[in-house]
């Protein structure tokens, strides 16, 4: 955002269309209307599921819980990256619309896009501390305000690397958001498209997301063990193993978007690629609505399908 309001000169030399000739770009190598239809199928589906789970998420029983306040933050992430990638990127691949084609859009897109990509990584990263925590017994880190300055650190990471980051942009010829706006036609010899605040933030999110999980896995063996003990319940369990599969699956999704930015691929891996992205975007409502007894409970007795939802009991501070 800096980049286009306070540098624009510097922007417009290198982020202008005088490079981009249409005619060079057949249009059956940008025009992907069956892949553009299937990410707005996708996507709405996603938004479909998204929204009661975070209706859920929002009942006192649940919201007055760090934990849920956490993945409320990472819900309303995925709910607005999923519009971009989703319903912004088929309707690019559906006409086959380039950088030059739709410039404002990529631009203005990508700034939100990088926004809330970064702030819903780390937001993963504070997840995993604060399950961690509670299963230690460390449950006081995330109490009173102290949860509010956890959940400000992503949203700053966030908009620090919108503000001062470059522009992502979406190419329909390889499905998939990168820097460079014509990664398709003109190479990026001087390095001109490349952030390393986000190759850094992703390379770092990749081994230190894992390796917290890992480490704490190979400590407390035992402890995963005994679910029903006074140390841990079952739904304190069950918690943990939702957001551990969260995370795997964004770990997954930054990998390989990491890895479109350094190397040059196959199309059909990066447009495998974006769709794995798009279901990891998905993932957490289908594990909340599958796995989550009292988002389950409390979705039940909105809609009737209950007299009366059972009560949400609450384990070590904390629901499943």
């Amino acid at each position: 955002m800096d980049l286009m309001l306070r540098r624009s000169e510097y922007f417009e030399q290198h982020w202008n269309c005088t490079v981009y000739n249409a005619s060079e770009v057949p249009l059956e190598a940008k025009e992907h209307k069956i892949f553009g239809m299937f990410l707005f199928a996708v996507s709405t589906m996603y938004i479909f599921l998204s929204i009661p789970c975070s209706i859920a998420m929002c009942h006192k029983e649940l919201i007055q819980n760090a934990c849920y306040k956490i993945m409320l933050l990472m819900a309303f992430c995925d709910m607005v990256t999923v519009q971009i990638t989703g319903f912004i990127s088929g309707y690019l691949s559906y006409y086959g619309l380039m950088y030059c084609d739709a410039r404002k859009l990529n631009n203005i897109g990508g700034c939100i896009l990088l926004s809330f990509w970064i702030s819903y990584t780390w937001g993963s990263m504070i997840l995993a501390i604060n399950r961690i925590s509670y299963m230690l017994n460390k449950s006081y880190w995330f109490e009173g305000y102290k949860v509010y300055v956890w959940i400000s650190m992503p949203i700053l990471i966030g908009l620090y690397s919108s503000v001062f980051g470059l522009p992502v942009t979406y190419s329909p010829i390889i499905a998939s958001w990168v820097f460079n706006p014509f990664t398709d036609t003109v190479p990026d010899v001087d390095k001109v498209y490349v952030m390393r605040f986000h190759t850094v933030n992703n390379v770092l999110f990749t081994v230190l997301l894992p390796a917290v999980y890992i480490a704490f896995i190979y400590k407390n063996m035992s402890l995963l063990r005994q679910r029903d003990s006074q140390k841990m319940s079952a739904r304190d369990y069950s918690l943990f193993m939702q957001c551990l599969i969260i995370s795997a699956a964004t770990t997954m999704a930054t990998l390989g978007y990491t890895v479109i930015q350094i190397f040059r691929i196959p199309i059909w891996m990066s447009q495998l690629s974006h769709v794995l992205w798009m279901f990891i975007q998905g993932c957490p409502p289908l594990i909340y609505l599958s796995m989550n007894k009292s988002i389950q409970r409390i979705l039940l007795s909105k809609f009737g399908c209950t007299k009366k939802a059972n009560a949400v009991h609450s384990t070590s501070n904390v629901k499943s």
